[in-house]
């Protein structure tokens, strides 16, 4: 794919906070990408500076080859949807989606035209002449939608839309999202701070942090091996244990004295370290199992049901909380305050370099242990 968007070296201060630090970013064409992260990571920042609302301090950002950071937002071939949809009250849908095509005076008959065929792609066209407070929350996305497509842009760009929709419609929409992207052909940049959004949806994740890039890739990269601790904590579940890593022996060592093999080390890990490993890819026993290198003991506090699988609660000797899912159907469930044995290998295991906030989250779990 050839790129869409590329974004080079851009810096954004507001007085003294840095909301954006040398960010480098690609957008190819036709790709899904989502930029996720807790607040204030710099993701709407890199969003508002493609779309024109904002201008990088220092950096170059070019949209089709073209280099557009003196380009004013209505002249750059992108159309961005909001999390409130903006949509005017008292104007029809139909309305609503031609409003941009009236700014550019395009001809009535073109407009009609590509008002239905917006509204087509929607499936909003029996309700074009309702207005937006006769519309449920998703129907009123789907004409958000809608009028930034009527445009045909490059680009559309899409600050947590579905943000304001409940569980279930926020699941449909999602479908009916990816599905809308596939059919035009179109780049989407998708802002967003929930993790299972950005994996349902995305080609590529970029995931950042401090208004930096922490890691690109697809869903399966950063879920399957990602490159700190801090991504392996965003993306999904983790356990973690502190302990002491040497590099020379591969070995890490808890405090209590358990050794953890792992098959992957995050470059410059020695020392204080993290070991990592998925709650899904562990197992639990009433005894220990045999001929597997790690394996922490502990009592059983805890069975979360959910839906389809069941949780462990398990708190080990030096307190603290580590989790085992199980598939809930075909595993006998077990008694809380047994004893039980956590285990799983070397290839599900990550060493990682120590994260400040993460290592403060593991001393409050064991404090509270």
């Amino acid at each position: 794919m050839s790129t869409a968007i590329s974004v080079q070296g851009i810096t954004k201060r507001y007085g003294n906070f840095v909301a954006l630090n040398g960010v480098d970013l690609d957008i190819e064409h036709g790709e899904f990408l989502s930029l996720l992260g807790p607040s204030g990571a710099g993701k709407t920042t890199i969003l508002r500076m493609i779309a024109g609302f904002d201008r990088p301090d220092t950096g170059r950002i070019s949209i089709l080859d073209r280099d557009i950071v003196n380009l004013p937002p209505h002249k750059r071939p992108v159309n961005t949807v909001f999390q409130n949809y903006a949509l005017f009250p008292h104007m029809s849908v139909a309305d609503n989606v031609a409003y941009g095509l009236r700014q550019e005076r395009t001809s009535a008959d073109e407009r009609r035209a590509r008002v239905r065929e917006a509204l087509d792609m929607v499936e909003m066209t029996t309700m074009a002449h309702r207005r937006p407070d006769a519309l449920s929350g998703g129907q009123q996305q789907r004409v958000a939608l809608a009028r930034a497509l009527v445009k045909r842009p490059a680009i559309l760009l899409l600050d947590e839309p579905l943000g304001a929709l409940d569980r279930r419609l926020r699941a449909q929409m999602q479908i009916e999202l990816k599905a809308l992207q596939r059919e035009t052909g179109i780049a989407f940049v998708l802002v967003t701070h929930d993790q299972d959004e950005a994996l349902a949806l995305s080609d590529r994740i970029v995931v950042m942090r401090g208004g930096q890039i922490e890691q690109i890739g697809t869903p399966s990269e950063l879920y399957d091996l990602p490159r700190s601790a801090f991504v392996a904590n965003f993306i999904g579940s983790q356990n973690f244990l502190q302990g002491d890593f040497e590099q020379s022996t591969g070995r890490f060592t808890t405090p209590e004295g358990i050794v953890i093999s792992a098959a992957c080390v995050e470059p410059g890990a020695a020392g204080e370290a993290l070991a990592a490993v998925r709650p899904e890819n562990t197992a639990i026993t009433t005894s220990r199992p045999e001929g597997v290198s790690n394996a922490v003991h502990g009592r059983l506090i805890q069975g979360l049901h959910m839906g389809d699988s069941i949780e462990y609660v398990v708190r080990p000797a030096s307190g603290g909380a580590l989790f085992s899912r199980q598939p809930r159907k075909g595993t006998p469930e077990m008694t809380i305050g047994t004893d039980v044995w956590l285990s799983w290998s070397p290839e599900e295991t990550s060493i990682f370099q120590p994260d400040a906030e993460i290592v403060a989250n593991l001393l409050k779990s064991t404090n509270r242990g």
